[in-house]
């Protein structure tokens, strides 16, 4: 979805969650609307809404970058991959691809009675964690 600047102008005079929704199309979701209002609404109480960051609307227009396994970043249309880098840099492995898979394969193992450790079988990074 294109975010023009006459539709910039519409959402900055929407009233409301749903006329934001009506205004961004059928492909929203309900909390992809009430994400636009929310932010919408921050500007207003910040008295700076003319000022309404280009990146913001475009965010809510779906990502365009893309993680190595070819998922979006920042992606907020449908399904959410990845909501940012640093998600998508925790998830994929960095010995992952195509044949074996691109996320962490754990395997989990107790370090004492309160502590557990996950060791991925592909990359080696480990984690140390509390389990209660």
């Amino acid at each position: 979805m294109e975010i023009t600047k006459e539709l910039k102008e519409k959402l900055l005079k929407a009233n409301s969650e749903e006329e934001v929704k009506a205004l961004l199309g059928d492909e929203v979701t309900a909390a992809d609307a009430a994400f636009v209002w929310e932010k919408l609404q921050a500007k207003k109480d910040e008295g700076a809404l003319e000022a309404l960051d280009d990146d913001e609307l475009e965010a809510v227009s779906g990502g365009d970058e893309e993680a190595v396994d070819g998922h979006e970043v920042g992606c907020l249309w449908g399904i959410i991959w990845y909501a940012d880098w640093k998600e998508a840099n925790r998830k994929i492995c960095t010995a992952g691809d195509n044949e074996k898979g691109w996320y962490h394969e754990w395997e989990y193992s107790w370090v004492n009675n309160y502590y557990k450790k996950a060791k991925c079988k592909k990359c080696a990074e480990e984690h140390i964690f509390y389990w209660v």
